[in-house]
Parts: C-alpha cells; structure tokens; sequence
C-alpha cells in the first residue's frame, strides 16, 4: 500500500482542530497566516472612531501641569539641543563647565530637537521664560512684576511649549492602540479587537503617564510593541532593532532584550 499514512499527534505536520499546520521553517505568525480570522468591513470605521475618540480624549489633560520638573528639565534640553547640538546636552549626568545635567540617552534629545525646530517654524524661538514657566511657582511669580497682557503672552507660550512635549507620548499611545490592533485582528473576533484596543488607548496609566505627566514611556511602549509584532511575523531582526530604538530613548527599556533571546 503506497498511499501516505495519516498525520498523526506528534507528526510537524499534524493539525489539531482549529490550530494552523506547523511547517518547519515557517514562522509562528506566518504558520496563521493562510487561516487568519476574516474581520467584517465596519471594523476599520469602528477602531479609527474609537482611536479618534481617544486622542482627543488625551487632549483633554494637557492643559494640566504636569510633572513640572521633568517637563521643565525636558524644555530646556529641547532648547540647547536646537542651539548647541544633541552632543552638547547628551549623557551628562553630573553636568559639569558650560554642560547641563542630562540623564536621557540622544534618541529622545533628537527627538526633542525635532520638536524644537518645529516650535521654532510654528510659534518662534523658545524663550527661556517659557521654559521656567513650566513650572506654576516660577509661572506665579512671574506673573507678578508682569501687566496682564504680557502674562496671557507668556500662558500662551507655556502652553504650546508643553503641548509639544506632551503630543509624542499622546501620539505613542494612540499608534500602540493600533498596533495592539493589527497584531488582536487575525486572532480576535471583532468586538476582541475593539477591545484590546480600548483598553490600551484609554488606559488610566497611559493617560497619566503621557498625557497628564508629560512623560515618554509610551513611545518605548509603542517600539517594544512593534517588536513583538515583528517577532509573531518571524522578522527577529527588525525586534532587536526596534528594542534598540526603543532603549536609545529611554535606558529602562533594555529589560525587555532577554524576552529577544
């Protein structure tokens, strides 16, 4: 008898009801790939209302001061990064002669050198009053020795200063709901995906974090998600580099390597 003998447990092309063939070779993404869940069409409507939704619901906290300090320390890195250069202001933890004391690895000092220059094509060149307003104590005190026209100027400025700061963390969050997305669609039924969703754009922590602190882990959150999103495609490469971006911004994100290997 030469015809072939049934896949049986234990064989690598043996397939379980409801689970995709494994191919030796194949990524485990990939191995879905041919099954992958059908979503209906109004899905797409559905998750880019609900990402909209969720931005202009982080919208709402920017106004909110913030974690004056850092937001405060990050103004005055995005001002000498566009005045002196990334290399000037990047690892000087213990400041030193002519150098300002810096923590932060040069991904995010490019970063806010980018939305320096563009601070400077939109509203002009950032004063350092601004940047010392960030903080309402220095804001108060300013504000007395100033006439009420020129304390509304300087709101406006500190405004804009820090919704520049905090729009890449809200923007982070936003991509990382679509992404979670994109990775929940061919494994998830469509309220699955709506839900995952959700529950990451309008998580209270990531609210928090970005929008009412002003602080940048979502966007080490949005390149690590991206990796394991390269990781379920079998794209190993393209996760250690995004992992490395992700720690060219923020130190702390070196904790997910081992999760590489």
């Amino acid at each position: 008898d030469l015809r072939p003998s049934p896949a049986r447990p234990g064989d690598p092309l043996y397939k379980r009801p409801g689970v995709p063939p494994l191919r030796p070779g194949v990524p485990l993404g990939a191995a879905g790939a041919a099954s992958a869940r059908v979503q209906p069409p109004w899905l797409r409507t559905a998750a880019l209302g609900l990402l909209i939704g969720a931005f202009g619901f982080h919208l709402l906290f920017v106004p909110l001061p913030g974690y004056e300090r850092d937001l405060h320390l990050f103004g005055k890195w995005m001002k000498e990064s566009v005045a002196k250069g990334v290399s000037e202001v990047a690892g000087r933890p213990e400041g030193g002669a002519g150098h300002m004391w810096c923590d932060y690895p040069p991904g995010y000092l490019y970063l806010l050198k980018g939305l320096g220059l563009l601070h400077g094509v939109l509203f002009g060149e950032i004063s350092d009053t601004a940047i010392d307003a960030l903080q309402t104590g220095e804001l108060r005190k300013k504000g007395e020795s100033l006439t009420p026209e020129r304390l509304e100027a300087l709101k406006r400025d500190v405004f804009r200063l820090r919704f520049l700061l905090k729009l890449v963390p809200i923007l982070s969050v936003i991509a990382g709901a679509w992404v979670l997305g994109r990775i929940a669609g061919p494994r998830l039924p469509p309220w699955g995906v709506l839900v995952a969703m959700g529950s990451y754009a309008f998580n209270p922590a990531m609210i928090f974090n970005g929008a009412v602190w002003g602080q940048v882990d979502s966007l080490t959150g949005l390149a690590i998600l991206l990796a394991a999103w390269a990781l379920l495609g079998g794209r190993t490469r393209l996760a250690f580099g995004l992992v490395s971006a992700a720690i060219l911004v923020k130190y702390q994100s070196a904790i997910v390597f081992p999760a590489l290997l």
